[in-house]
């Protein structure tokens, strides 16, 4: 006995979407950094990026979140590095005064 067994068409050749290029160059900013411009230019080429990619058309909506994030945590690590030098420039600013003033100038 010979058993026919049912087979499924194959699915048609779907060319894969194309990559979104601003994805691509908001993750390279951000991942570089550049003294905080990266990020900077980063937060804004991700967050188009992820419009550009929300419809489906483009591909890289993760990439393009991987940027935002890594955006953002560039963005904090500036200010903290803002902060950081604020304040070491504080506490010498204030010893250069305690020592000019035990000089008596």
């Amino acid at each position: 006995m010979s058993e026919l067994h049912a087979t499924t068409p194959a699915a048609p050749f779907q060319a894969a979407k194309p990559f979104s290029g601003q994805a691509i160059t908001a993750f390279i900013l951000s991942l570089l950094w550049l003294g905080g411009i990266g990020s900077i230019v980063g937060l804004f080429l991700s967050i188009s990026a992820m419009r550009e990619t929300r419809d489906g058309r483009r591909a890289g909506q993760g990439l393009a979140v991987a940027a935002l994030i890594l955006s953002v945590l560039g963005l904090l690590s500036l200010g903290l590095m803002i902060v950081f030098i604020a304040s070491a420039g504080n506490d010498l600013s204030n010893q250069f005064n305690d020592v000019n003033s035990q000089l008596g100038h």
